[in-house]
């Protein structure tokens, strides 16, 4: 009745949340393990440390990750992650 989502190789697709603080290394850590979906997870999604992270993470894995990040109430303030 159901199917799990899986990648092209077969395996299966994981998500994985991962804290702002220090995450470039977590994130790191588990791209090499396989996994290519990322909750960036903070409280206050529109401060300059979750900006920051988003453009680290996508110079260094462009658009081989997907991102998601939030936890934003105005317009501004999503504008500015999805520029980031």
């Amino acid at each position: 009745m159901y199917s799990p989502s899986l990648d092209q190789q077969g395996k299966l697709n994981v998500a994985v949340a991962v804290g702002i603080n220090g995450c470039e290394e977590k994130v790191h850590i588990l791209y090499d393990l396989g996994i290519r979906l990322f909750v960036l997870d903070t409280a206050h999604g529109y401060q300059k440390s979750m900006i920051d992270n988003i453009k680290k993470i996508r110079s260094l894995y462009g658009d081989t990750i997907t991102l998601v990040a939030g936890n934003v109430i105005t317009e501004e303030a999503t504008r500015d992650l999805l520029l980031a």
